[in-house]
């Protein structure tokens, strides 16, 4: 059975041209050194101030820290392969991709979850009263995005599907199993 690796190159025999490498890298580099300021900050601003809903600003924190979930996988895995020419072999790769995947499904999910409970204000307004009114039961409502995430992607690395940097396109992806 072949690697990951030589799948890769397989499917991609030409590699990025160092120009394209430098570029891609030092953007990389600046948006996600960008996005941990920005939600550093909205957390901070977020968790110090009342300036949100108590309960709501629970989803904005689920919001953030995917975010800052979905940016380490950029700094352990995306960026020391574009800017390093690193080839990480697994198990690494799988492993150090894995908060890719993670935030990714945490955005998704505290997504609908806001979605839903913004609807539950006007469709089941009873319903939303009761959340309000029960901080704990509100903070478990909070929680489901990453429960969710974190059991999706238990299942998907029980059925050998995992994330992985590709060298050759530069980017995270689900191919060469």
């Amino acid at each position: 059975m072949q690697s990951a690796l030589e799948c890769f190159h397989k499917e991609h025999e030409n590699e990025a041209p160092l120009v394209y490498r430098i570029y891609l890298g030092f953007f990389l580099t600046l948006f996600t050194i960008m996005s941990y300021i920005l939600n550093l900050l909205l957390l901070v601003i977020v968790t110090r101030t009342s300036i949100l809903d108590r309960l709501f600003c629970l989803h904005v924190v689920s919001l953030t820290m995917a975010g800052i979930f979905y940016s380490l996988a950029n700094t352990i895995a995306l960026i020391p392969t574009v800017v390093g020419y690193l080839y990480i072999k697994d198990p690494w790769n799988p492993i150090l991709s894995t908060a890719e995947n993670l935030g990714y499904l945490a955005l998704m999910f505290t997504t609908t979850n806001i979605a839903v409970d913004r609807s539950t204000v006007f469709l089941l307004p009873k319903v939303y009263r009761f959340l309000r009114s029960r901080y704990i039961v509100f903070v478990c409502f909070s929680s489901i995005p990453w429960l969710c995430s974190v059991l999706v992607n238990v299942h998907m690395t029980l059925e050998g599907c995992f994330t992985r940097t590709d060298p050759y396109t530069l980017a995270f992806t689900y191919r060469c199993r």
